[in-house]
């Protein structure tokens, strides 16, 4: 990351583009008349210059996230990089270490049919059902309490992942559970595989897993 600033002279990226030039010619086998945009298009290949630029925010990203930021003058071209997009600045989901957690106490059961549903709906004392929606315009998470007919709904941005939306969801749904003291038998319905996959694996490096599973915990508890 310390040598991208060079992808700013216009000498370096002349030379980059004769490379790529070179390198898409003998890929493409293609004439030595064909534009270079044709023929990034036909590769799916970014121009260089862009390429490194994006590695080098991505290593800063990642420096930063870790908490190993150099003290040297390096910091420079770490604040250079992460000033180029306010998102290098947002806090990472991912957590520094992974955690190995065997112990849960909550059961996670994947439902195939409307039988297998009611079975679980007839158990619980207290029914929840948990949603999230991306859209092109935001997206936006919500949960509904069934005993107490109460709907909650949060708008999230647009920068979240499918997955990372529904585990939220779930998130501020067991916060609801702990805060109105709700007990018995508690079932929470998603329709989210990818997060009742993420619940059930032992192996978590995701904070919003772990601050997810914990408060599962507390209310299996």
């Amino acid at each position: 990351y310390i040598w991208w600033r060079g992808t700013k002279s216009a000498t370096i990226r002349r030379k980059l583009n004769h490379l790529q030039r070179l390198a898409s010619l003998n890929i493409t086998g293609a004439m030595s008349t064909t534009p270079q945009a044709a023929l990034d298009v036909l590769l799916a290949m970014p121009k260089l210059e862009d390429f490194i630029e994006a590695e080098a925010m991505k290593t800063a990203f990642r420096i930063n996230t870790y908490n190993n930021h150099p003290k040297n003058s390096h910091v420079k071209s770490i604040n250079s990089l992460v000033n180029l997009d306010k998102l290098l600045n947002c806090k990472a989901d991912r957590l520094n270490k992974p955690y190995y957690l065997f112990d849960r106490r909550f059961n996670t059961v994947q439902t195939e049919n409307l039988t297998d549903f009611l079975t679980v709906h007839e158990w619980a004392d207290a029914s929840f059902y948990t949603d999230a929606s991306v859209r092109p315009e935001g997206s936006g998470v919500a949960f509904f309490d069934e005993q107490s007919d109460v709907t909650m709904s949060t708008s999230m941005g647009g920068t979240a992942s499918v997955k990372q939306l529904e585990l939220v969801a779930i998130t501020h749904c067991a916060k609801h559970i702990i805060e109105s003291n709700i007990h018995g038998n508690i079932a929470l319905f998603t329709d989210s595989l990818m997060a009742l996959k993420s619940l059930r694996n032992c192996l978590v490096n995701s904070k919003l897993v772990l601050e997810c599973r914990e408060l599962l915990q507390t209310i299996a508890e």
